[in-house]
């Protein structure tokens, strides 16, 4: 993990944007200026921990989750998971075909083979 505020900026913005708020939204909600959703996005100023930890509950995330900590894999491929989704769904349908048809080239290269990929054939 790097730097705690720039994970927790990276985090705030990506639980904020996969959530569907505006800053001025996610402000309301806080009962700050929505200047300040943009200073702890950007990295300019620090949340505090009130803020971050009713952040977190707005979100329905664990405060472990705006860190950036994870307890096994598993939650880590989570927001991973959740990051090419927010990606994916930006992409028009012929797109993510694209997307999906080189992935599944991808598994199929030799670095990649191996019995999990049987269902790709």
């Amino acid at each position: 993990m790097g730097n705690i505020r720039d994970e927790i900026s990276k985090n705030l913005l990506f639980f904020r944007k996969r959530s569907g708020m505006t800053q001025k939204e996610l402000a309301n909600l806080l009962g700050v200026k929505n200047s300040a959703v943009s200073n702890w996005e950007k990295g300019v100023n620090s949340i505090d921990i009130e803020t971050l930890f009713k952040a977190c509950t707005i979100f329905n995330i664990s405060v472990n989750d705006m860190y950036g900590i994870y307890n096994n894999e598993t939650e880590a491929y989570s927001k991973d998971f959740l990051e090419y989704y927010e990606l994916l769904t930006q992409l028009d349908p012929i797109d993510r075909a694209e997307i999906r048809g080189m992935m599944k080239q991808m598994l199929r290269a030799d670095k990649y083979s191996d019995k999990s990929n049987s269902k790709l054939a």
